[in-house]
């Protein structure tokens, strides 16, 4: 009886020891430093969805099993998210914000915005650049209103072999104008960082041929009149 005893004993202790090893394990692979961030998946059947996302806990919605979206936030988040899902199609959207205080915040996904020249296809004027052409069939609006107070956010959309040359833009309201801003490729996601909401979507730059060739021409005629030159002055 003292041996079955000591055998249940050994055995609990291992399975207890490998339980505690196992977590650390967990928290290990958790973020990088050492912490574990809670999850929660939420199906949507519909286009529409309103949640709680409580302050550093990934919320990842599903519509339709077709659009994620995944809110990832320092501050608690009263959500109302409207996603156009069928139009839209299989995409991986991440928002995660830096914030003072909890938020209200309103997220509308749509495939197109016809107003702002986002058709699938179309080009559109880039401040201070070359046209860029709208393909992502991805459009976000962010609202928060006066409950706001974001320090930072960092806007995230799946790459893919079409999109992968594209930068993130919002659009400018008061100069009705898309603007690019800076866009990197982290862990297979096109990523951009900014310190206000508005509507935001990927654009792909357009490769201006005209420019190309007049440049080409302009140097042509350069390497000529240089070459003529030359001839010129040894035959003197």
């Amino acid at each position: 009886m003292k041996n079955i005893n000591k055998f249940l004993f050994g055995f609990i202790t291992i399975l207890l020891l490998i339980s505690i090893l196992g977590s650390q394990y967990v928290a290990a692979a958790g973020d990088g430093s050492g912490a574990v961030v809670p999850k929660r998946n939420i199906e949507v059947n519909g286009n529409a969805v309103q949640s709680r996302v409580r302050a550093n806990e990934r919320t990842m919605l599903q519509f339709q099993e077709r659009t994620r979206i995944t809110i990832n936030s320092s501050v608690n988040i009263n959500l109302y998210v409207n996603c156009e899902a069928n139009e839209i199609g299989e995409k991986d959207f991440e928002l995660e914000v830096t914030g003072t205080k909890d938020m209200q915040m309103l997220i509308k996904c749509t495939e197109e915005q016809s107003e702002l020249g986002l058709l699938n296809g179309s080009t559109v004027q880039v401040r201070n650049q070359y046209r860029h052409r709208y393909q992502e069939g991805f459009c976000v609006s962010i609202e928060c209103g006066e409950s706001c107070n974001l320090t930072q956010a960092r806007l995230k959309i799946k790459a893919n072999e079409e999109n992968q040359a594209g930068t993130w833009a919002y659009y400018d309201e008061n100069t009705e104008e898309w603007v690019a801003v800076p866009t990197t490729l982290q862990n297979g996601y096109l990523v951009a960082e900014t310190g206000h909401f508005s509507t935001w979507t990927i654009l792909i730059p357009e490769i201006d041929y005209i420019a190309i060739i007049f440049i080409g021409i302009i140097g042509t005629l350069g390497v000529i009149a240089v070459v003529s030159l030359i001839f010129y002055l040894k035959k003197k």
